[in-house]
């Protein structure tokens, strides 16, 4: 005996997660992020998601701490001290050689 089967996608799940980005840096930190499609009645279903990746210091940046010299006072921000062409690392913005 044959019947007709057809099949449903399940209405209460969500989609796969999509490939991750690309990250946003080569080295000294950065971020990528996926996403997927939430149906409305999952209502604890997140969307998307990011991770930090690439967080080894690049090359020219790994010197020891003694050896650092300071950067100039930039607030702490990572993008500005990469801004000024300074490392950054352990909250502090310091030139690499």
């Amino acid at each position: 005996v044959t019947c007709n089967q057809e099949v449903f996608p399940l209405q209460d799940t969500a989609s796969a997660w999509s490939v991750w980005t690309d990250c946003t840096a080569s080295c000294g930190g950065g971020t990528r992020s996926r996403s997927r499609q939430c149906p409305s009645s999952l209502t604890d279903c997140r969307s998307s998601e990011t991770e930090n990746c690439n967080t080894e210091l690049c090359q020219r940046c790994r010197i020891s701490t003694a050896s650092r010299s300071s950067c100039g006072t930039i607030g702490g921000s990572r993008a500005a001290c990469e801004a000024l062409g300074c490392c950054y690392d352990l909250n502090q913005c310091y030139r690499a050689g």
